[in-house]
């Protein structure tokens, strides 16, 4: 056992011959977060720079009747307000994407409205309305509505700027309908095997049609667009592709299907390892991970036990073929890690597309605050944790990242549940410094406090806390804490 003696020359050493410390691979907090009505943050979406100010600015949505708004990336503020075309509906929208169209600094956001319905008293209710929403004052230009009972049209959207038909600003909007029932039978909406529809912006009708092969396949829970994955010698922009999630497939295994956007021709379909995964929950992609000049794409599965039961799973996947990449799991039982996914530009410096991952009900510092997770899109391995910071606030239950390439780019995470309301957390662009243990932006007395609660204590006591481990050599000593004094007092973002 180490004297105290030992312990005074350490500490003492630490004060007087730190070494400066530089960045910590992740991205800064911007302060203040953005406060919203209930379950404000339910789904999010970056829309660029909307109002032009040199930052990425992103639209929330609630669970409820408020409309999702446009943010400010800057400063918080309501740049828009995204107001349905008929007040009778039943709600304003709960599943958000974003899409750039071929005219210069032009954003459309698509909402898709579960719970949406043309008359409140028609026996044919909730059938769900995906809407297009023009920038910059968020008109709607363009509206889908589903036809089904309790089909759930709009449960999750997906877009990409691709000329289908020739259009100047043409864009393919891919919605997902995971209640859809065979017409068939007396109630299809008990049948929820799902559907999914893609839409061009130059048409109302969808242009194709597809539908889950299983009762309670819920088929259409999660849509991505991929991008064009590989070279079509007849089709000028290469094959656009799409992918699918259908989790409550083979007894909640779950499911992923991959279609050409061009034809809806099958491509491939990618399996859960075992039931009750999951499987295709959650779906993001579109870039790079493995430098192989191909477009790969992420799948979670939240309920993913291989750590310990609904840890979660995540697994890369090339967006060619299918073929694995890499898998990352969840900590600790519960966590649901991979219960939202998005793909974000090059974080580590590595010339590779990084991966960030909600875990929401994670609990290792307090009880269901959640947790958001960078990955290294190269390997899978972890870039940096950002937790929650209230109680049963479920932060990362929603992701967005921003494209935008220049330098503010970044990235926002939601908390719905947070004191009852909502938050959203905005990280810019910025590097954190490497002695923020707690990501809040700033190395203080809250840093210090946590190498000193962990100090010389082995990884596996139960008040070992590894966010402490500031260089990753596996101990919490002196070397963290020389860290955090070198930078003592300093914000990340600032010269």
């Amino acid at each position: 056992m180490r004297t105290k003696t030992r312990h005074r020359k350490q500490l003492l050493l630490a004060a007087v011959s730190y070494t400066l410390a530089g960045m910590c691979w992740g991205q800064c907090p911007q302060d203040p977060p953005v406060t919203g009505d209930f379950s404000f943050g339910w789904d999010l979406a970056t829309v660029g720079d909307w109002n032009i100010d040199g930052t990425f600015d992103f639209v929330a949505a609630t669970l409820g009747y408020e409309r999702p708004v446009v943010i400010s990336g800057s400063d918080g503020t309501v740049l828009a307000e995204l107001n349905p075309q008929d007040p009778q509906w039943d709600r304003l929208g709960s599943a958000l994407a974003t899409v750039e169209m071929s005219w210069p600094n032009r954003t459309a956001v698509i909402v898709g409205d579960r719970w949406g319905q043309d008359d409140p008293d028609s026996p044919t209710h909730l059938t769900g309305h995906v809407r297009v929403h023009d920038s910059p004052g968020g008109e709607v230009i363009w509206i889908a509505r589903g036809w089904q009972q309790e089909c759930w049209l709009g449960s999750a959207v997906a877009a990409g700027a691709v000329d289908l038909w020739g259009s100047v600003d043409g864009a393919a909007i891919i919605a997902g309908a995971p209640g859809y029932g065979l017409v068939s039978l007396n109630k299809p909406e008990y049948d929820n095997r799902g559907a999914a529809f893609v839409y061009s912006t130059d048409w109302l009708l969808p242009i194709h049609q597809l539908y889950g092969e299983g009762l309670s396949d819920a088929f259409g829970s999660a849509v991505a667009h991929l991008g064009a994955v590989m070279e079509m010698p007849w089709w000028p922009m290469g094959e656009h592709a799409f992918a699918v999630g259908a989790p409550g497939a083979n007894r909640g295994t779950g499911r992923v299907y991959v279609y050409s956007l061009v034809d809806a021709a099958f491509r491939y379909a990618l399996d859960g390892e075992a039931e009750l995964d999951r499987f295709g929950s959650a779906l993001a992609g579109g870039l790079d991970l493995n430098g192989d000049d191909i477009l790969d794409f992420v799948v979670g599965a939240p309920h993913h036990g291989s750590v310990a039961p609904h840890a979660g799973r995540v697994y890369a996947v090339s967006g060619s073929d299918g073929a694995l990449l890499w898998y990352a799991d969840g900590q600790a039982e519960n966590d649901l890690f991979g219960s939202s996914l998005a793909v974000l530009l090059d974080v580590s410096n590595d010339e590779l597309a990084d991966v960030l991952v909600g875990a929401p009900l994670h609990s290792s510092r307090k009880n269901l605050v959640g947790q958001a997770i960078l990955l290294s899109g190269a390997d899978g391995s972890t870039i940096v944790r950002y937790d929650g910071r209230l109680e049963e606030g479920f932060f990362g239950h929603a992701v967005a990242v921003s494209l935008d390439p220049n330098p503010r780019r970044g990235f926002v995470v939601s908390a719905w549940h947070h004191d009852d309301e909502g938050v959203v957390y905005r990280y810019s662009g910025d590097p954190l410094l490497q002695g923020d243990a707690d990501h809040d932006g700033v190395v203080g007395q809250l840093d210090l406090a946590i190498i000193l609660a962990s100090y010389d204590l082995p990884p596996n006591d139960p008040n070992y806390n590894p966010a402490g481990d500031l260089d990753g050599d596996g101990d919490v000593d002196h070397l963290d804490l020389s860290i955090v004094l070198g930078q003592f007092g300093q914000r990340c973002g600032s010269p």
